[in-house]
């Protein structure tokens, strides 16, 4: 009787260790085929999850599933979910499966290569994200009201990012690809956490109040030698006598004299 209490008890202490594991632990998936994630991963540990890479192709079931293990299912309902840090990097988005978001009589679906509309929309458990290497497309309120997310890493395939696509963050850190031409507006409206921003010099268009109210700016890097043609309320909030302008060698007369930009009173060739 003694030694099975014994051989009982460390069961138990095994199962307690693998959960716990689980939680903290990198956990990495290869998803071989579109819409197996939930198979993959299971009931048990959907919620345990806090640290996931996921590569290969992933559909709407994926997705859906993947909002749910961060703190919203499909009808934007909270969940138990405790998902923290997604590394997508490796991972595609193609069309198919399940609706991943609804509202009203609208039903989101997936597309190839594009982190589709309201893809994590209020999935307050996130706080990382590197985003498909293979993303063309960031659509609109692509991550409206991720509370929590502080990081966000865009790759070298983006070239547009929609309206409202960060809006509401808390991000301190943002990698925009160098392939991103067009920032809709809004997109970062309301990240007050935000300190520094690098806008590449493939950007050529950027939207009304992009960056209004982001009143944690200190540094912006402005890569592209030509200024851009911006609204007057795309800085609103952010304090232009103290955040420093950064623009290439040579084009500091061109954002002197440039509407907009030439409201920062400290703008430095570099």
């Amino acid at each position: 009787m003694k030694k099975i209490f014994l051989l009982l008890f460390s069961i138990t202490v095994l199962l307690s260790c693998s959960k716990e594991d689980v939680g903290n632990d990198t956990v990495t998936i290869n998803v071989e085929r579109a819409g197996t994630l939930p198979q993959l991963i299971g009931k048990d540990d959907k919620y345990q999850i806090a640290n996931l890479t996921l590569v290969g192709d992933l559909n709407g079931t994926d997705i859906r599933f993947i909002r749910e293990m961060a703190g919203r299912d499909s009808e934007n309902e909270e969940t138990e979910g405790r998902l923290s840090v997604l590394d997508l990097s490796r991972a595609n988005i193609v069309s198919g499966g399940d609706y991943y978001f609804s509202e009203g009589n609208r039903l989101y679906e997936t597309y190839n290569n594009t982190v589709g509309t309201n893809t994590f929309r209020r999935c307050l458990s996130l706080t990382s994200v590197i985003l498909p290497n293979s993303a063309t497309i960031i659509d609109d309120e692509a991550f409206l009201h991720c509370a929590y997310l502080t990081s966000v890493i865009i790759g070298n395939n983006v070239t547009s990012i929609g309206w409202d696509a960060f809006r509401g963050c808390d991000l301190t850190n943002v990698t925009i690809g160098n392939s991103v031409t067009t920032i809709e507006g809004w997109a970062f409206q309301g990240c007050a956490s935000l300190t520094s921003i690098i806008i590449p010099k493939s950007v050529t268009t950027i939207g009304e109040g992009v960056f209004d109210d982001c009143t944690g700016l200190k540094e912006i890097h402005n890569n592209n030698p030509v200024p851009q043609i911006i609204n007057s309320n795309i800085f609103s909030g952010v304090d232009k006598t103290t955040c420093k302008l950064y623009v290439p060698k040579g084009s500091y007369n061109a954002y002197k004299n440039a509407p907009v930009w030439r409201d920062f009173e400290n703008i430095i060739e570099e």
